[in-house]
């Protein structure tokens, strides 16, 4: 365990570092592993880590999560490591294969570090392949990546396995092999990348209305307008209400919440011109991605002073002057889930 724990990518050659760093900007759906190290973790900072068991626990798979279903040594009583270990787990496999299978039929599936003979991938393509009617189908969007350090620009290396799964299933899949992944990272990457989504932002709302579905509405904790609800489903703007994605229509309401002009923002941060917030603010979106003069918020509200459409002014709250001053003394400082989740909807 503790040579698993002294495992880390720094100091990793050129080539290697450019492979994590391709790794690291696909940003996958999720990543699903069997090794007990902590070295994917700082590769995808942002996911959820689901370890062993937990999977089974996880009210719902949204987007973002690292399942490593052998266990981690973070936790290591969850390592899958002796034959009663694993017998235990095949035993279970049924339920994993099940909660996983909507990732594997909705997104292109990957296999990195593994033969196209190991018994884990014949499971799991076993799996898959009870999806398809064919008795020999080529599994669609399942590719293997495989390592081979001799090939170049005239190798012809096969483009598909044939594999038998077991009770009589052969399925075909795709095959990838190359002396470099980068390359194969970044074409994965091509059009797909979440590396502007905020990961954590985007869990805390589908949890919450997930919760609000299967938990709120049938025990009565909120009353539902069903009425409403029909409506708003129909209509973009009375939607986006129901997240609180909406403009402020009442001044006074945006004074008292928000007092301050750019001008009195700057005072309230003891800086001298307005132009030196917009530094901050701009700061905090290259931190975060969080763009706080994007929409209404709890920090900044854009709300029209006069008859013509042209007329607006921007005031931001209290919130806003906490938040800036820890940006201006460099402190550490964070937007809350909710509303980054806000600004997605609001996009």
């Amino acid at each position: 365990m503790q040579r698993l724990l002294n495992l880390s990518t720094k100091g990793a050659s050129k080539n290697l570092a450019a492979e994590l760093k391709a790794l690291r900007e696909l940003g996958p759906h999720a990543v699903i592993t069997t090794n007990y190290d902590n070295l994917l973790e700082p590769i995808f900072p942002e996911y959820e880590v689901v370890v062993g068991q937990n999977v089974f626990r996880q009210s719902a798979l949204v987007v973002g999560e690292l399942f490593k279903i052998h266990g981690s040594i973070s936790d290591p009583h969850s390592v899958v490591l002796t034959k009663e270990d694993y017998d235990a787990f095949e035993r279970d496999k049924k339920y994993l294969s099940a909660k996983l299978l909507t990732y594997f039929a909705e997104h292109p599936l990957l296999f990195i570090g593994h033969s196209a003979s190991d018994p884990n991938i014949r499971s799991v393509l076993y799996d898959m392949s009870r999806m398809f009617t064919p008795t020999t189908s080529l599994i669609p969007n399942i590719y293997i990546l495989q390592w081979d350090g001799t090939q170049n620009a005239d190798s012809n290396p096969a483009r598909e396995h044939v594999l038998e799964v077991g009770d009589g299933i052969t399925v075909r899949i795709k095959s990838i092999t190359a002396d470099s992944f980068d390359w194969v990272y970044k074409a994965f990457g091509i059009g797909g990348t979440m590396e502007k989504v905020n990961l954590k932002a985007l869990r805390a709302l589908a949890h919450r209305m997930l919760n609000l579905i299967r938990t709120d509405i049938p025990t009565k904790n909120v009353q539902v307008n069903y009425e409403a609800l029909e409506h708003a489903i129909s209509n973009k703007e009375a939607f986006a209400k129901l997240f609180g994605v909406t403009n402020l229509g009442d001044p006074s309401a945006a004074n008292a919440n928000h007092p301050y002009t750019s001008g009195m923002l700057a005072k309230q941060l003891g800086l001298p011109h307005w132009t030196a917030t917009n530094k901050l603010i701009a700061r905090v979106k290259a931190d975060t991605d969080f763009d706080m003069k994007s929409f209404d918020n709890i920090y900044h509200v854009h709300i029209k002073t006069g008859e013509t459409s042209g007329s607006k002014t921007r005031k931001y709250s209290d919130t806003a002057v906490a938040l800036l001053m820890k940006v201006r003394d460099g402190e550490p400082y964070e937007v809350p889930a909710d509303v980054m989740a806000v600004q997605l909807l609001a996009k």
